[in-house]
């Protein structure tokens, strides 16, 4: 309780640096907001979009070489 007595309230004073990025951030939110609108009207063709990746992932996954990871280790 002695702290409130000594410590003085700090005006809200915020500089360019602090303004800048408080102004990308709020327009990364306001993309993210419209992309997700998007989505969510979308539903089925995101479901499909996401298994398609899902899919082409696996294929892609079998058809690479395997040759880095299965290197044997000589002594």
């Amino acid at each position: 309780m002695l702290c409130s007595r000594f410590m003085k309230p700090q005006p809200d004073h915020h500089g360019r640096f602090y303004l800048a990025l408080e102004a990308g951030f709020d327009a990364m939110l306001a993309a993210y907001r419209r992309t997700l609108d998007i989505a969510l009207r979308h539903q089925a063709v995101t479901l499909g979009v996401f298994f398609a990746t899902l899919a082409l992932t696996v294929v892609m996954a079998l058809q690479i070489p395997k040759g880095f990871s299965r290197a044997r280790i000589s002594a």
